[in-house]
């Protein structure tokens, strides 16, 4: 599998952005039917099912708000977190009018996110990590802060998972796996979350193009809130970090969408290419 750095995609982009190409539009629509997938795979009808979207506040978090959207305009149950003061406007009012909802007002406090994440968390069958994309910093600075940190911190509590390992292990994600009967104080409230009445499996997890707080191009992840996806779907060509560092079993299965990037990465030397990954 051939992988680029940020940079390199970035650059494969910016013809095609000013040639007035879709391209924000081409990846949520695929998005969205990547979560459809998901959702009839765990046997859910879409009427019935509750998927939580984390808004960033760039282009990663217009392309969820988009599939957002997408999805609303076919019966799914979308919650909308933004973790910032701002969101992509357009994709933010577009999902609105399909039917989409808001977990919590854009500009929200901490304590208002934490209460939200945790209560959509609950009930949930897929959470979508759309905060930070190829736009994310690089090295220490890839750490999510601020509302993101709150909301990704909250996430894993309410899963009964502690933060993530950032590990550089090689391991694959092995996908869903059953909730665990142990919770984690919220150290907020100092509240236990219950699992009484939640579902047998957890939500599934989906990372806009990449998880968010690891480094794209290194997969370097400087801190432990990060949650990991089951399945991460990626715009145009694979990102370097989802190949390697603790992305690579951060990033979970890929799914690497076409958005017609092919004839400019054709003139761009791979930063990166594994052998035995299609």
């Amino acid at each position: 599998m051939k992988a680029y750095t940020a940079a390199q995609i970035r650059t494969a982009e910016q013809p095609l952005i000013a040639a007035g190409v879709p391209l924000m539009r081409r990846a949520a629509a695929a998005l969205a039917d990547e979560i459809r997938g998901v959702i009839e795979d765990r046997g859910t009808a879409l009427s019935d099912a509750h998927v939580l979207m984390l808004i960033g506040p760039g282009d990663n978090g217009g392309d969820a708000l988009f599939a957002g959207q997408d999805l609303a305009d076919s019966e799914v149950h979308v919650h909308l977190l933004p973790v910032a003061d701002h969101v992509h406007e357009a994709g933010l009012q577009a999902a609105l009018d399909a039917g989409a909802t808001l977990a919590a007002p854009v500009g929200a406090d901490t304590t208002a996110l934490r209460q939200a994440a945790t209560r959509q968390t609950h009930k949930a069958d897929v959470i979508v990590d759309g905060i930070l994309g190829t736009g994310t910093r690089h090295g220490a600075q890839a750490a999510l802060r601020g509302g993101a940190a709150t909301v990704i911190d909250a996430v894993l509590r309410a899963r009964g998972d502690a933060p993530a390992s950032t590990s550089s292990s090689d391991t694959p994600s092995t996908g869903t796996q059953p909730l665990q009967v142990r919770a984690l104080a919220d150290p907020l409230t100092g509240e236990v979350p219950t699992t009484a009445g939640r579902a047998e499996l957890r939500a599934a997890v989906i990372a806009v193009d990449l998880p968010s707080g690891i480094d794209p191009d290194s997969g370097e992840a400087p801190s432990d809130v990060v949650l990991p996806a089951d399945l991460t779907v990626t715009f145009g060509a694979a990102k370097t970090g989802l190949l390697q560092g603790a992305g690579r079993r951060l990033a979970g299965e890929l799914s690497v969408i076409d958005i017609g990037l092919g004839p400019q990465l054709a003139d761009i030397e791979p930063a990166l290419e594994v052998a035995g990954q299609e």
